[in-house]
Formats: structure tokens, C-alpha cells, sequence
């Protein structure tokens, strides 16, 4: 009978054991693991409640299981990484239908790798840029350049030692190059890369309702180093309009050249962040895509 009680209290000793081993490995996997990774950030309201640390993470979600098949399109390999690349959902539901799809491309800064990639593809490209030195021309058959910028107005941009940099909302880009490529085309993709003006533009974009003609979005978000967190609170609240009207996000990356340190984050991270979503009123269902 003492045996057997030894062996009881063996038994029941090894299993508290165990019970705090398994609590202690539960713990430590819930304090490192990634907190991006496991909130639904598609459900945030209280942006204003947003702590520094919930910002990054609300960035850094990337959301990619909402597109099963993602893929980088351009780039170019430089010192610490690839730059200029954009994510495109190629998913039935709402890739770019090859032959048939149209890109516009504001911020080009003479790197024509994204734009390429889509005309290699099969889409037209529409290509913006008011800081480059070259004129409007057609740089072959399907991609065509304009020397003029995204803004949230019509304004003529005084840039010293430079001719002015005319901006346009997109809504005026639209009517302008319908003559191009016909009415009513749907955007299939609209890369956005304009060093902080995108703040201006995604508002007036919504606004203007042509967010109702854009499937997809990639958009590089550029945050001020310095300032306080209501700011980034404004910043992201742009964001989140643009996710409440129905755009899913299925991609984040960082800029690896926009690390530094944050001030008002009061960490060492990053400035700048590729996003990608794609427009949920927009999916086609199977039988539109093979037949329309």
C-alpha cells in the first residue's frame, strides 16, 4: 500500500508538473508571438484608442489569406532589398483579365519595372509623373506616359528649379483618357506611389466615387518620422475609410530603405509601407470571368 501511494504522489506530482510546464510554454508563445498575426484587424473602430505599438501592427497585417494567390509584380534589386514592387491578386475573382485590363501608375521616378510587368502581361498602362524630365510619349504600344501628377485638386505645384508640377484628381485623369481608352473601363489596377501626396488623394479619390471603379489598389503610405500620434491616428483613419467602403487588404510589406528611428512611435521601425487591397464590390463571380 506505501508503494502504491509513492506512486500516486509521483503520479500527481508529475502532472502538476507538467500542467505549469505546458502554462509556461503557453505564456512565452503568447508573448512573442506576432500580435498582427493574430488580431483581426478588419474589425478595428477605435482607431483613436490605437496604442504606438497597435499602429505598427495594424500596418505590418498583411491579411494575405483573403487572396489565396498573390504576386509580386516589378521591382528592382538594390543595396538592402527590392523596391517598386507591387502585389496583384491573381484570384479568378478579381485578377486582371489578360488582353483586356487597365493599369494606372502614378509615380514612376524613371523605374519602369511594374509598369513593364503589366504591359508583359497583357494590360494597358496609363503611367503619371510630374518630376520625371521627359514629355508625354508612348512607351510602346501598351503603356503610355503623361507628365502630370495624382493630387486631391487641380493645382500647378511651384517646384523650385523645375517647371511646375501639374496635379489632378483622379476623377480628371479618368475623363481625359477616356478618350483613349474607352468609357466606362474599369481600373483593374491603380499603383499609387507619390512620396505622401497618397494623404490627399485617397479622400478626394473616395469622395469622388471613383473608388467604385478601381478592383485593385497598391498603394506605398509614407508616415512622418516626427509628430504626434493623433496624426498617425488621422493617417490611419484613412486607411480604415478606405477598408470600411469594402476594399480588402491582402498584402503588406515594408520598405526596407524607410527604416529609421520613429519618434513618435519611440522605436526604430519603418517610414514607409507597400499595401495592397483589392475592391470586394468588384469581384466577378467564375462564369464573368471566362465569358466577360
Amino acid at each position: 500500500m506505501a508503494s502504491f501511494n509513492k506512486v500516486r504522489r509521483f503520479a500527481r506530482s508529475s502532472l502538476q508538473i507538467s500542467f505549469l510546464l505546458a502554462l509556461v510554454f503557453i505564456l512565452f508563445i503568447a508573448k512573442n508571438s506576432d500580435p498582427s498575426a493574430v488580431r483581426d484587424w478588419s474589425k478595428l473602430s477605435a482607431v483613436k484608442a490605437l496604442k504606438k505599438q497597435d499602429i505598427i501592427n495594424y500596418l505590418q497585417w498583411s491579411n494575405s489569406s483573403s487572396c489565396r494567390l498573390s504576386n509580386d509584380f516589378g521591382g528592382a534589386m538594390a543595396l538592402f532589398g527590392i523596391d517598386g514592387q507591387k502585389a496583384v491578386c491573381l484570384d479568378t475573382e478579381v485578377r486582371p483579365i489578360k488582353g483586356k485590363c487597365l493599369v494606372y501608375s502614378f509615380g514612376v521616378n524613371n523605374e519602369w519595372s511594374f509598369e513593364d510587368t503589366m504591359d508583359e502581361y497583357g494590360c494597358e498602362v496609363y503611367a503619371f509623373d510630374p518630376s520625371m524630365e521627359q514629355s508625354d510619349h508612348d512607351r510602346g504600344d501598351r503603356i503610355h506616359f503623361y507628365r502630370y501628377g495624382l493630387g486631391s485638386e487641380k493645382v500647378l505645384r511651384k517646384i523650385k528649379g523645375q517647371q511646375g508640377w501639374r496635379l489632378l484628381p483622379l476623377s480628371d485623369f479618368y475623363k481625359a483618357m477616356e478618350k483613349r481608352h474607352g468609357s466606362n473601363r474599369i481600373i483593374d489596377y491603380l499603383k499609387i506611389d507619390i512620396e505622401s501626396d497618397e494623404w490627399a488623394a485617397l479622400p478626394q479619390i473616395l469622395q469622388s466615387g471613383m473608388m467604385d471603379r478601381v478592383r485593385q489598389l497598391g498603394v506605398e503610405i509614407h508616415l512622418p518620422p516626427k509628430g504626434n500620434v493623433d496624426e498617425f491616428h488621422r493617417l490611419i483613419g484613412i486607411l480604415r475609410s478606405l477598408e470600411n467602403y469594402g476594399m480588402i487588404r491582402f498584402n503588406s510589406k515594408l520598405n526596407p530603405f524607410s527604416e529609421q528611428w520613429m519618434e513618435t512611435l519611440q522605436s526604430e521601425s519603418y517610414a514607409a509601407y507597400e499595401l495592397a487591397w483589392y475592391n470586394n464590390r468588384l469581384r466577378r463571380n467564375h462564369s464573368s470571368y471566362y465569358y466577360g
